[in-house]
């Protein structure tokens, strides 16, 4: 049978034209951070599922009592808000903090024994110095633009972590001392073929002039799509004075389109293979170890004290690793909860060197001493395999200040430890998160696209270029 390429291009492209458009300025946008961070959306413009309910989306990621033992400050996404250990009455808690949302992303706070309170955002640390007055902005001292991860407070000291450092404050208003993490004994993990196709996705790979490369090929694929749909509503119109356009749009669009085709399907391909299934054959699979300064560059998460083993516990992209000091050797655990390839978010002690670990995938109870891993909602053990992206039961917060019993707070559903006011449902949402939730496709269908929605889209996608290859050719 004959195959009708100009009917398969056209009807190919017709399907996927709107949904390349908003990957393509999702993803321009994706590649300049810097530029969206003093941009919001609110979420009443959004799909209903992104509006705060029940503590959900990460609102609350965790709570600390403050140094009276009878408030509570419950932090997240949408910043911190103060309350009682009944959750009676409700106060915003952000005074000082910067504004707009993407500032107020808070992933720890952390009280010292001097009772100085701190909290810590992707962006910046902050403490008050009284209780109750504005946050005051704390200099650390990080290499470049650092992503800040985690916080913890030992004692008088306080114990900062981003994605490549550590550092550390021996006393309330004392200097950070950065630490870089020494090589771990026997070989360093390389980097997971998911970060090197990612890179190159993105045009990372190749510095500057590789984002704005990537940034040009998504240009191209809108003018692709726009012409295309333009060229298929001029053949429909009978207006002679559209003729000479349509001849032109035609071939401008065809020689473009020839051109840019390996450029254009390697973005594509890239990006297909950046969401499940594809994507966890690309997480469990690891490339040589790039040659760097700081072995562990954008590959820590979170850290802990263990005073049972009186030693670190080091969660990083990597797995788990252990540490007798700061400036010790880290060594890799022998076993490993299986947690989602998109990080931590709960990391609590839960008996003598037993954690509660909590991710997208789910929370498991680890026994360091053991090795033995059990599933926190079932109680049955699980294999040390990497979870999924996203789990039935995602994990995104936990409190033991708001219950007689620890509560984890899940993704999806949050909990109804207390009730949430009603003002919080809306609060806005950075501009990058949201063209984060375009270009996963989250934002059409909800979590349940991170699973099916890229991987389909992109069969008619690859369809497209093959019709219109042949096409050229002819």
């Amino acid at each position: 049978m004959r195959i009708d390429w100009h009917r398969q291009h056209r009807w190919s492209s017709l399907t996927v034209s709107f949904f390349l458009v908003m990957f393509c300025v999702s993803g321009i946008l994706l590649n300049h951070r810097e530029l969206l961070r003093d941009y919001e959306i609110d979420r009443s413009l959004l799909p209903p599922f992104y509006r705060y309910d029940a503590w959900n989306g990460g609102l609350m990621r965790g709570t600390v009592i403050l140094s009276d033992g009878e408030r509570v400050a419950i932090y997240g996404s949408g910043g911190i808000f103060l309350t009682d250990t009944t959750g009676s009455t409700f106060a915003d808690y952000n005074r000082g903090l910067p504004l707009p949302a993407h500032y107020r992303n808070i992933r720890a706070m952390a009280v010292t024994a001097d009772s100085t309170l701190y909290a810590l955002s992707t962006t910046g640390l902050y403490r008050q110095v009284q209780p109750e007055t504005a946050w005051h902005s704390v200099d650390v001292p990080t290499a470049g633009d650092e992503t800040f991860s985690d916080m913890i407070a030992c004692g008088d000291s306080l114990i900062v972590l981003t994605r490549s450092r550590v550092y550390v404050s021996a006393a309330a208003g004392e200097p950070f001392e950065a630490i870089t993490l020494a090589p771990s004994a026997g070989k360093m993990p390389g980097e997971t073929l998911f970060r090197r196709i990612w890179d190159f996705h993105s045009g990372q790979i190749f510095g500057a002039a590789g984002i704005l490369a990537a940034d040009l090929i998504a240009i191209t694929i809108i003018f692709l799509c726009v012409s295309g749909i333009a060229i298929w509503l001029m053949k429909r119109s009978k207006t002679r004075r559209l003729h000479r356009t349509l001849r032109f749009s035609i071939k401008s669009h065809r020689a473009i389109g020839l051109w840019s085709l390996i450029f254009v399907a390697l973005i594509c391909v890239s990006g297909w293979c950046l969401r499940p299934p594809v994507l966890m054959a690309l997480v469990s699979t690891e490339t040589d170890a790039p040659k760097r300064s700081n072995p562990w560059d954008d590959r820590l998460r979170m850290i802990r004290y263990d005073s049972h083993s009186q030693s670190w516990l080091l969660s990083t992209s990597h797995g788990f690793y252990r540490l007798d000091s700061l400036r010790g050797i880290p060594k890799r655990m022998d076993s490993q909860p299986p947690v989602s390839v998109m990080g931590l978010t709960v990391f609590e002690p839960s008996g003598p060197g037993v954690w509660l670990c909590g991710s997208f995938s789910g929370a498991y109870l680890w026994d360091t001493m053991s090795g033995t891993v059990t599933d926190r909602f079932s109680g049955k053990p699980v294999s040390p395999d990497p979870g999924p992206p996203f789990g039935k039961t995602p994990v995104a917060g936990y409190t033991r200040h708001l219950s007689d019993a620890p509560v984890l707070v899940t993704y999806d559903h949050g909990t109804d430890i207390i009730p949430m006011p009603d003002h919080l449902r809306t609060l806005p949402m950075p501009l990058w998160n949201v063209a984060l939730e375009i270009h996963s496709g989250r934002i059409y269908f909800g979590n349940t696209a991170t699973y099916f929605f890229v991987f389909l889209i992109g069969l008619p996608v690859f369809w497209c270029l093959l019709s219109g290859y042949r096409i050229s050719r002819r």
